[in-house]
């Protein structure tokens, strides 16, 4: 958890960075270097959502949390054959 703290705290100030490197500069890139480095944390932030919600189905399926099995269930099936979903 600490790591996706100071990775959300490195983004932020990079972000910063390049929006004031463009307000004083009026170069063009530092807008791009911006909007690459958002799509990749939003990008980043969806996988290790991902991630999350498969390690907490994994343990419904075990029994071990509050989430329901057969919503877990129906959750790994719709990854397996997504043309199937409801």
């Amino acid at each position: 958890m600490i790591i996706l703290r100071l990775f959300l705290v490195l983004v932020t100030l990079l972000l910063v960075l390049s929006g004031g490197m463009y307000i004083f500069t009026r170069d063009r890139r530092y807008l791009r270097f911006a909007w690459q480095t958002a799509r990749f944390s939003v990008f980043l932030l969806l996988v290790l959502a991902l991630l999350f919600v498969l390690e907490r189905c994994a343990d419904g399926l075990a029994g071990d949390t509050l989430i329901s099995p057969f919503l877990c269930a129906r959750i790994v099936d719709t990854m397996r054959h997504p043309m199937h979903m409801q």
